[in-house]
């Protein structure tokens, strides 16, 4: 039977979590069951704690009980039980706040150009991820297979769950460079985690934010905060912005129910009201109509005076000409 270090190594290998695992382990050669004491669980819990953000920090004791758990029953026998690991490695949940990228600023890093080959990978599966929704450790699974005429078609390794959206133009662009990388299955969101930010950093992606983080109100460069997750965030949010209802972009993202959709979305209702349907399909005409219907549809929905709805719609113009 293997040790518990390699049983919780080989069972978190393919997952967020493997890295940190490897890491938090290192410190002894050897790691049974019988060294899974309530001392164990408080250090396990503190070493995480000391390096990630709170939310983070409970994925990873999930992670850990999951382990656990499936141990037990396959004979490994632990100085304490199920119901002390879960009390020990509990972590409340932290309210938190995101950024998600412009349609802008995700142009900025089209434009960028990279200085090594881990840059050069980043951007594209960064942008690959922003422009299908798809998780970052899921870009091997996409490839001219999934093009459909001008449609994407591929099944999310984490739900299982079949996505369909309109094809981005970059898209085969992307993968065809991906196709260059090899990069093993854990090592890929470590990789593009914190090589995206020095990729935003460069690009100018640098307007000050005020954001609820890691447990305290934080105001830094907007690249500060960009992480993996942003792309699928400003996949999401670019959407519903362009006028996607959330069942819609729910199906475009692989999502089995809404509410997960829902909180990719960083915006406001009031922010819905171009309805272009632009973010994929960036070379489309807008409606010469658009501007005035946009100014109506404040007016109704909203109660704005004509000049109101009128003054705010001056200030997006450019965005309802194309």
């Amino acid at each position: 039977m293997m040790t518990f270090k390699e049983f919780l190594i080989a069972d978190t290998d393919s997952t967020q979590a493997g890295t940190f695992y490897k890491d938090f382990l290192s410190y002894k050669d050897e790691i049974n069951d019988k060294d899974v004491t309530l001392k164990f669980l408080e250090r396990l819990k503190d070493y995480a704690l000391d390096r990630v953000a709170p939310n983070s920090a409970k994925v990873y004791m999930a992670y850990f009980k999951k382990a656990f758990w499936r141990a037990e029953r396959l004979g490994y026998s632990f100085p304490v039980n199920y119901e002390e690991v879960q009390k020990v490695l509990k972590i409340q949940q932290e309210a938190s706040e995101h950024v998600y990228l412009t349609a802008t600023e995700l142009k900025l890093i089209e434009a960028y150009e990279p200085s090594t080959e881990v840059e050069r990978f980043t951007k594209c599966a960064f942008l690959l991820c922003a422009y299908t929704g798809c998780r970052v450790t899921d870009y091997p699974l996409i490839t001219e297979a999934n093009f459909y005429g001008n449609e994407l078609r591929f099944t999310a390794e984490k739900t299982k769950v079949s996505a369909k959206m309109p094809l981005h133009p970059l898209v085969p662009k992307l993968i065809d460079e991906l196709m260059d990388f090899n990069y093993e299955p854990q090592s890929i969101a470590p990789t593009v985690g914190a090589a995206i930010k020095r990729i935003c950093e460069k690009s100018g992606i640098n307007t000050p934010v005020s954001l609820y983080n890691r447990g305290k109100r934080q105001t830094l460069p907007k690249w500060k905060f960009v992480s993996t997750h942003t792309a699928r965030r400003s996949f999401a949010t670019n959407l519903y912005l362009d006028g996607y209802t959330i069942k819609q972009i729910s199906g475009m993202m692989g999502h089995k129910n809404t509410n997960q959709t829902e909180g990719y979305i960083i915006s406001s209702f009031a922010d819905n009201v171009t309805g272009e349907r632009r973010y994929l399909n960036p070379d489309k005409k807008a409606d010469p109509n658009k501007i005035e219907a946009v100014k109506i549809q404040m007016m109704q929905q909203l109660g704005l005076s004509e000049e109101d709805a009128a003054a705010i719609v001056e200030g997006i113009k450019d965005k309802l000409a194309g």
